[in-house]
């Protein structure tokens, strides 16, 4: 963030330079394990599509998530790299969802951000949640140490309405 950036980080530029000739160099890597695609130049030509064509990461990010390939990232042990990548990856489709002030409240409310707002609920009700409920399939670790918690279960809900 350009809050946090200090003289004493350095120049700007020379870090990115140095990032960028590090993704284009792993350019090769980044495509085959994750269809992340950089091309000689540098360039972000494709990301990895994590769900559906609707599910976008939000282009804001962009930055942030080059940086962490090239800064966070572990390379030189395979494991770390990827996990490394995949934590990336995760920062960059993760959602941070827009508040909008209600119009109850008597706020006004750009249109295009209230526009933004329902595309992105759009999303998670209709893409993330549906992925979820079919394709998630917590490890026995994460189902016992609270990670992934099961707030209801539709056969227990069916036998507490049958008593009523």
């Amino acid at each position: 963030e350009e809050g946090n950036w200090t003289d004493e980080d350095g120049c700007k530029r020379e870090a990115v330079d140095l990032v960028v000739d590090l993704l284009v160099s792993k350019s090769e890597m980044l495509e085959d394990y994750f269809s992340l695609e950089i091309d000689e130049e540098g360039s972000l030509c494709a990301l990895p599509m994590i769900c559906t064509r609707e599910l976008v990461p939000d282009q804001r990010k962009l930055p942030n998530f080059l940086l962490a390939l090239g800064h966070d990232t572990e390379w030189e042990s395979e494991k770390a790299c990827f996990m490394g990548i995949a934590d990336a990856i995760a920062e960059l489709y993760s959602s941070e969802m827009t508040h909008v002030p209600s119009q109850r409240s008597g706020a006004c409310v750009d249109e295009e951000v209230e526009a933004l707002c329902l595309e992105e609920e759009r999303a998670i009700q209709n893409v993330v949640f549906p992925l979820l409920r079919s394709s998630l399939r917590p490890s026995a670790r994460r189902a016992m140490d609270a990670t992934v918690v099961q707030v209801a279960s539709l056969e227990k809900l069916y036998k507490i309405f049958e008593r009523c």
